[in-house]
């Protein structure tokens, strides 16, 4: 017989676990029981990314917050693709692609950014500073790369070509997976978001990131809704809500200041998911507060209150004037108010809000309110907000009627015709930065956001397997309620071709181009200026 013992593995190397079946079974619960802790033991585990959910990627930011701390199996190292300089270029590739003069001062925005990341991942991690940074004589064309912690510029154009190539082919999530700059971006997802990694980008850098955190208590909210007293900011003074019922009923809640440690809760959309889904829940995030001669409009996505889909109640502030935007003034989400609760959470944000609407000309003095009611199941919300008094809710009718006719049907019904135009005209808004979102958990759900082909063939937009698009919906429905039948022409006219009744004209802007601007005409005749533009 041989002896248990014998038969353990001294040495293991396991290469692309992101790609194992079940890696939970085959790795977590059959090696890891079989191997025990030992000097003369040496195990490897490596792969690409894949991914950012998934086993390979919560074991990488398990093991990341917890090695330090001597809590973790295994220790985190990401090595980058830029170390192995013998491949990354090869001479060959090089003697096809030279680096063109003058592409250090013309890099694209990307490959700045990529290097930027690049060179500061190497400067914060010692262990690849001492092996990269010093000279490789193995290595005579390229002795001195790395030697001043910076990147080369043949990996610099080397990086530039391939990614191009792949955001022409709609695989940057790929390429960021085989080629990136830290480990963040390499748990990248393979599939590309509807929205593309460029706008995704951009609505991260330019959303607020100042915001105020607020509980819910008062008028048929239950207390196993409301705040915990560890988390109250008793600095901060509580915002009273007042609604007062046209039969007579007064209605009242309190928002209560909690404490919020926003730089923190931020960093873990990366490394802690859970913990960042866990803090939004049961909580109002506030942007924008009630502005007076504002007005809003409330979209509406209910779940069923069991920890899985949430309850979304998503604000808007409508654009006071055209060619302007429109903002994502705040957001409650919960995962364990349903539809039947719902309604006065709904109540005190849209009675909060219409404590603005109060200045003299405006013509509305509610938000404009719309919940989903076919799939999410919203009918108690606007039973109980006619109940409670409310008037301004959205009537729901076809888009193909020639006469515009008043419908019966009050709320957002999302069929099968409807749910295109809703998500379509929400991808094409936020595209053309139409709309200001500000919300990390509804850029999150965009992130995730893909297009999946159905049995029958056509093409769908909805949510990665594991994600959510709640916040997505309700956000959507805010801004369909108020701008869905608006001419899209006039509003891009307005915005990009000036006040044509003003004779304004958007100045030109020839600043990129000046430093190869012509000065002087084809035949040579004259120097141009700009003033003969």
């Amino acid at each position: 017989m041989v002896s248990p013992v014998a038969q353990l593995p001294r040495s293991t190397i396991f290469s692309e676990c992101a790609s194992f079946s079940n890696a939970a079974d085959q790795i977590e619960a059959a090696l890891f029981k079989a191997v025990h802790p030992s000097p003369s033991i040496f195990g490897i585990l490596e792969s690409t990314g894949e991914g950012d959910v998934g086993w390979w990627a919560d074991t990488w930011r398990f093991s990341k917050s917890n090695y330090a701390q001597g809590t973790s199996r295994l220790l985190p190292l990401f090595l980058p693709w830029f170390v192995g300089l013998d491949i990354y270029p090869k001479p060959a590739w090089l003697r096809a692609h030279p680096v063109p003069p003058g592409f250090y001062e013309n890099r694209l925005p990307d490959t700045r950014e990529h290097v930027a990341k690049a060179e500061l991942y190497v400067r914060t991690h010692d262990m690849i500073r001492r092996h990269l940074c010093v000279e490789h004589p193995e290595l005579p064309d390229k002795r001195q790369w790395w030697h001043d912690g910076t990147m080369p510029l043949e990996q610099q154009w080397f990086w530039e070509v391939g990614h191009e190539e792949a955001k022409a082919k709609s695989l940057e999530g790929t390429w960021f997976q085989e080629m990136a700059g830290d480990d963040v971006e390499a748990l990248q997802r393979s599939s590309e978001s509807v929205f593309g990694h460029d706008v995704m980008t951009r609505v991260d850098r330019d959303r607020k990131r100042d915001y105020s955190v607020y509980g819910l208590a008062g008028q048929s909210i239950e207390a196993d809704y409301e705040a915990d007293p560890d988390d109250i900011d008793y600095s901060q003074p509580r915002i009273p809500v007042l609604f007062r019922n046209p039969r007579g009923p007064v209605y009242n809640w309190e928002l209560i200041p909690l404490t919020w440690d926003h730089s923190r809760v931020e960093s873990w959309k990366k490394t802690n998911p859970d913990a960042f889904w866990d803090a939004s829940q049961g909580k109002l995030f506030v942007w924008h507060p009630p502005r007076p001669g504002v007005d809003y409009s409330i979209g509406i996505d209910t779940a069923e209150g069991k920890g899985e889909d949430a309850t979304v109640i998503c604000v808007t502030e409508v654009a006071p004037a055209p060619g302007l935007p429109d903002i994502q003034a705040a957001e409650f989400r919960s995962c364990y108010v349903s539809h039947s609760q719902a309604y006065a959470f709904v109540m005190a944000i849209a009675a909060w809000y219409a404590s603005a609407m109060t200045a003299e000309g405006m013509i509305h003095r509610q938000p404009l309110v719309a919940p989903e009611v076919v799939a999410s199941v919203g009918d108690i919300v606007l039973v109980q907000l006619r109940q409670m008094g409310y008037h301004r809710i959205f009537r729901f009718g076809r888009y193909d009627n020639v006469k515009s006719t008043k419908s019966n049907k009050a709320g957002w019904y999302t069929f099968g015709w409807s749910r295109p135009i809703l998500i379509g005209d929400f991808i094409d808004t936020i595209e053309h930065g139409w709309y200001e979102l500000n919300s990390p958990w509804t850029l999150h759900e965009c992130e995730h956001f893909e297009s999946h082909s159905t049995a029958g063939g056509k093409v769908k937009q909805e949510h990665e397997d594991g994600e959510h698009d709640d916040g997505i919906f309700a956000a959507a429905i805010s801004i369909q309620i108020v701008r869905g039948k608006q001419s899209k022409t006039d509003r891009s006219h307005k915005r990009f071709m000036g006040d044509a009744e003003a004779g304004r004209k958007p100045p030109l802007d020839l600043g990129a181009c000046a430093a190869t601007f012509p000065t002087t005409s084809l035949d040579g005749y004259k120097p141009i200026t700009l003033e003969d533009l």
